[in-house]
């Protein structure tokens, strides 16, 4: 059976040991605002060059499991969400801090991101034989529809506004063209130099992107992440432990919630995080209590985060397309790995795919219990002034960079992304969708050129091409109608 090849496929002691090593690291990385999922992403995929996909995957899938819980302690702690994914958490959790609560409140998050995981990895585990036969209604035609379909709703829901979602889109599939041309085999916008031929190499993109971008973002900023004092006992873990199988059909709820947010593409954590907490309000018989100090608001908050995390996989493995821009680094992982996401892993992969199930349920838990032994630990890097922390990242970032391909162009290119990352963030344009446009760009210029060699134009009136296209129209003009209900009469 695949689920019990899956879990022999990570008991082995190198990648427990990364599938370890990933969820101290992104327990830091969530705990610090600002230094988030992508940013660990980015720094950790081009040490992963080297490795056998397994512990590569353990590292990255395993560890990530462990950002939502980090995020929540700082939320809970310092009112700081480590996260952006980790707003909800404050409205409840930092009140518990202040009634002397803190330890009920983290021992709430810690098991529900653990059951949230879990939840997530079992609907994604009973998902993936479906998703082997609904993947093979997809042609050319319907995979092209479908990728601009996950670039058009990441835009519309990125911060800021929808055309500049839109236009970091846009910029990332005019980056993919870079190189030779897939049909003709022309060289292609490579400015005379060799170093472009291959195109535009994603690891320096990720890591300068977000990593040296956020950097340099923080670093401009000055002083510590947080000001704020830490409080000295932490109490009652156990309590908050218990308050989450007292009120387990919320949790349920929560995940399930969690779970679909994360399969529609531009979703992700943010959503899922508030969409459950609301509707732990909406749920209660005591409303009016919440933001106040109620356990059940953390438990529904945290509990989507990551259970989210499960359902996001199922676009990315099922047709290749991220529906954020944590999927799109992923992605770009499975691509250095050498695999493309879709029929093929499907039918050729099942054992591996079963194993990033075993690979987010250990890394839930394992998040769970080390981050409650080294929570106050945690938080306090956020008192560490970040021009001290800088230089170290910095120096991470680039020797990964380099790691790579051995080339110092591709340092070079990462510095040159951090700077245009940083720009990105001043003027309010989102990384994600830039990324998600570099990712796919290859796959839909190939599912294109195959689409009208098979069909013609007449690629566009087939059936489910068809409701893909109303589907995207959708997407696209529902910024705008949001934008036209909130202007004044």
């Amino acid at each position: 059976m695949a689920l019990i090849e899956g879990f022999l496929l990570l008991m082995n002691p190198t990648s427990l040991f990364y599938l370890a090593a990933g969820v101290m690291l992104f327990l830091g990385f969530g705990a610090m605002p600002g230094l988030s999922g992508p940013v660990a992403y980015a720094i950790l995929i081009p040490l992963t060059y080297t490795m056998d996909p397994v512990s590569a995957f353990a590292l990255l899938v395993g560890g990530h499991s462990a950002v939502m819980f980090g995020g929540s302690i700082s939320a809970i702690l310092i009112n700081t969400p480590g996260t952006g994914q980790n707003v909800a958490t404050t409205f409840d959790g930092y009140p518990l801090t202040q009634q002397g609560r803190a330890g009920e409140a983290l021992g709430a998050s810690a098991a529900s991101s653990a059951m949230g995981s879990i939840v997530g990895a079992f609907i994604l585990a009973l998902l993936i034989p479906v998703m082997r036969r609904v993947v093979m209604l997809f042609g050319p035609p319907e995979l092209f529809v479908v990728c601009i379909f996950g670039l058009t709703s990441i835009a519309s829901i990125s911060k800021g506004s929808f055309l500049k979602g839109l236009t970091a889109g846009i910029l990332g599939l005019l980056l993919s063209f870079v190189g030779f041309d897939p049909v003709s085999g022309d060289l292609r916008y490579t400015l005379g130099t060799l170093y472009l031929w291959e195109g535009v190499d994603l690891i320096p993109m990720i890591v300068g992107l977000f990593a040296i971008g956020e950097v340099i973002h923080l670093a401009s900023q000055g002083g510590a992440i947080s000001e704020k004092e830490i409080p000295k006992t932490a109490t009652g873990v156990l309590k908050g432990v218990r308050a989450v199988f007292t009120h387990w059909f919320l949790m349920v709820r929560c995940a399930v919630i969690g779970t679909v947010i994360g399969v529609i593409p531009g979703a992700g954590g943010a959503v899922a995080n508030i969409v459950s907490y609301s509707h732990a309000v909406s749920t209660s018989k005591h409303p009016e209590k919440f933001g106040t100090g109620v356990i059940e608001g953390v438990i529904a908050a945290e509990t989507a985060n990551d259970a989210k995390d499960g359902g996001a996989l199922i676009p990315t493995i099922a047709f290749g397309v991220p529906g954020s821009e944590t999927m799109a680094i992923l992605l770009g992982a499975f691509l250095i790995q050498g695999m493309q996401p879709g029929p093929k892993m499907l039918n050729e992969q099942l054992p591996f795919l079963f194993s990033l199930v075993w690979m987010i349920v250990l890394g839930g838990i394992m998040g769970a219990v080390i981050g409650l032994s080294i929570a106050r630990k945690l938080t306090r890097l956020t008192m560490v002034r970040f021009s001290l922390m800088a230089p170290f990242i910095i120096a991470v970032a680039l020797l990964g960079s380099y790691s790579s391909n051995g080339l110092m162009l591709d340092v070079l290119m990462t510095v040159i992304m951090g700077f245009f990352g940083y720009g990105m963030k001043i003027y309010g344009y989102p990384r994600g969708p830039l990324i998600i446009g570099l990712v796919l760009g290859n796959i839909v210029e190939k599912n294109f050129h195959l689409a009208i060699q098979l069909f013609g134009w007449d690629f566009l009136t087939r059936p489910l091409t068809m409701v893909l296209l109303v589907l995207l129209a959708a997407v696209a003009v529902l910024p705008f109608i949001r934008k036209s209900n909130r202007r004044p009469a």
